[in-house]
């Protein structure tokens, strides 16, 4: 069924008429029960939308709003769809789905305060994607609870935003990128078994990102901070068989640190081409870990602690104005420092 709806429809709230969905500064709530139906809205100008489908599957929504906008869409059931695009001031849409196999797709752009809430929950292979370009003040919070579920945030040209993920469940994925934007954050977090994340801030100042893996084994964590300047990268993770990896290339005044506990974990920090980096690695209560920091450039410092058995550190450092801390606690550990 494919839902069509006058301007007359959107302002009552209801849903017949035989033209397109174009309404003008309204207000508009509608609700589909059952199956494959289909929604398709426009609206110009300060408005808000109420949109639900529930009891089915295969279900889609397609909306476009302009102006000082706000959106809510639930869905419940599997295979559904939603796709939201936001221009403007002020605008904010919150899409909650429930169930499996679904897909939300928003997009905000040229705009200040706005903001993006996808809530995906019990359920599977979920897809959350968000998009924000050349605003300020705007954040987007992706949620997403059950397994193999992904998550997929972009903020280009943007100034004092943030972007917060939550994954719980196995075999997530994340990736993650915040390109040409100052002032501006990242925050995942992932919980048990098999996680994947990817976050990247490229050609910005005054940005951080923080990743947490935790209460699972054989996560996996890459971080890259390029082209900028006081930068922060944080990466902690508990378990066993997990992986680290942050690289910072061409960046001033930044620091990267990862933290990991347990054990069969391996480290890896990278930072090449800038002058005053500090990097800090530390493995705890755990055996035949490996961590590694690499630096390049002029005045960096690092530190990597390990404590437990069988461990091995790898620190080189090239330039001029280095210092370098290693503390090794336990037995059978190895070093290799390098400065030159």
């Amino acid at each position: 069924m494919k839902l069509k709806l006058t301007a007359l429809a959107l302002g009552l709230g209801l849903a017949f008429g035989a033209a397109p969905a174009f309404a003008d500064g309204s207000n508009a709530s509608i609700s589909q029960a059952s199956s494959s139906n289909t929604l398709a809205l426009d609206q110009q100008g300060p408005s808000s939308i109420a949109l639900t489908q529930t009891g089915g599957d295969g279900n889609a929504i397609d909306a476009r709003q302009n102006g000082q906008v706000r959106a809510s869409i639930t869905q419940n059931g599997s295979t559904n769809s939603s796709s939201l695009n936001q221009s403007g001031n002020t605008n904010d849409v919150t899409v909650q789905q429930t169930g499996q196999s679904q897909q939300s797709s928003v997009t905000q752009v040229n705009g200040s305060n706005q903001s993006v809430t996808v809530w995906q929950e019990s359920g599977g292979n979920n897809v959350g994607n968000a998009f924000q370009a050349d605003g300020t003040l705007s954040t987007t919070y992706l949620h997403q609870s059950g397994w193999g579920n992904s998550a997929y945030a972009t903020q280009v040209r943007t100034n004092s935003t943030g972007i917060y993920v939550n994954q719980l469940g196995n075999n997530a994925v994340a990736n993650i990128t915040q390109a040409d934007s100052a002032n501006s954050s990242i925050s995942l977090n992932q919980s048990y078994t098999g996680q994947n994340a990817n976050l990247n801030q490229q050609n910005s100042s005054n940005v951080a990102m923080y990743v947490t893996q935790g209460n699972g084994d054989s996560n996996s964590a890459y971080s890259a901070q390029s082209n900028s300047s006081n930068s922060t990268g944080y990466i902690t993770q508990s378990g066993y068989g997990n992986n680290a990896v942050m690289r910072q290339d061409m960046v001033d005044a930044s620091s990267a640190s990862i933290n990991q506990d347990g054990s069969q974990n391996y480290g890896e920090i990278n930072q090449a081409h800038g002058s005053g980096n500090s990097a800090s690695l530390t493995q705890n209560n755990g055996g035949n870990n490996r961590g590694v920091i690499n630096q390049d450039g002029y005045n960096h410092n690092a530190s990597l602690l390990q404590s437990g058995w069988g461990n091995t550190a790898y620190l080189n450092q090239a330039g001029a104005g280095q210092v370098a801390n290693v503390a090794q606690v336990g037995n059978n550990n190895n070093v290799n420092l390098v400065q030159h």
